[in-house]
């Protein structure tokens, strides 16, 4: 006889997703000072350089460069200007990493903004990333200049919750926010600030050597 699952049922294998995609683990620190570290567990999906004008090479498509502007990803004039001409790094978070955020360097919390938007699933279209809902998060280094670290949303993700507070210094490795089912993160630096240590399609663990401060 087949049993049909009751609401008891999926209430417990909805209990068992949230402790899977919330479980957190011990976080080995690359050392150095200079080293920034990845603030997750995912696969490096994109690395490039920001034009000057603020446009964002995505990979090319039939042999044709297709680009997006910054402001699309970064809606504050104010923070997105900071990166123009700088370094973007896209990280994607499978169903099956750790969903849970790091500091990647030491630093406090400037600013954070909310934009809302869609969930749609970011593997199966790129755009998604500029559609979808975001949390911005413009961070002060201990090196005198910021970064940004931006959350977006993506197929099932139910909230992006920051488990930080504005204004106060925080190391590397500490927990920065946590968020649910297949995420991306993203990672701004401003021109000439950060030599990129990773590569594209590689598969970066938490607190692995992601940049160097040049």
């Amino acid at each position: 006889m087949c049993h049909k699952p009751n609401r008891i049922d999926r209430f417990a294998s909805w209990l068992s997703l949230q402790s899977l995609f919330y479980r957190e683990t011990e976080v080995m620190i690359a050392s150095g000072p200079e080293i920034v570290v990845s603030p997750c567990r995912g696969k490096v999906a994109r690395i490039a350089r920001i034009e000057p004008d603020g446009r964002i090479p995505e990979k090319k498509r039939l042999g044709r460069q297709i680009w997006f502007p910054l402001s699309a990803l970064v809606r504050q004039d104010e923070t997105s200007s900071i990166f123009r001409g700088g370094d973007y790094v896209n990280l994607y978070l499978s169903p099956w990493d750790y969903h849970f955020l790091i500091f990647p360097m030491d630093s406090s919390v400037r600013s954070v903004f909310f934009q809302d938007g869609f969930n749609w699933p970011v593997v199966a279209w790129e755009g998604a990333i500029l559609r979808n809902s975001k949390m911005v998060t413009l961070l002060d280094t201990g090196f005198g200049f910021p970064m940004g670290l931006v959350m977006v949303a993506s197929w099932m993700v139910g909230g992006m919750e920051p488990r930080f507070e504005k204004g106060r210094d925080y190391s590397r490795g500490e927990v920065f926010a946590r968020f649910r089912i297949g995420s991306t993160v993203v990672l701004l630096f401003p021109p000439g600030k950060a030599d990129i240590l990773c590569r594209e399609g590689q598969k970066l663990e938490l607190g692995a050597p992601l940049a160097k401060i040049g």
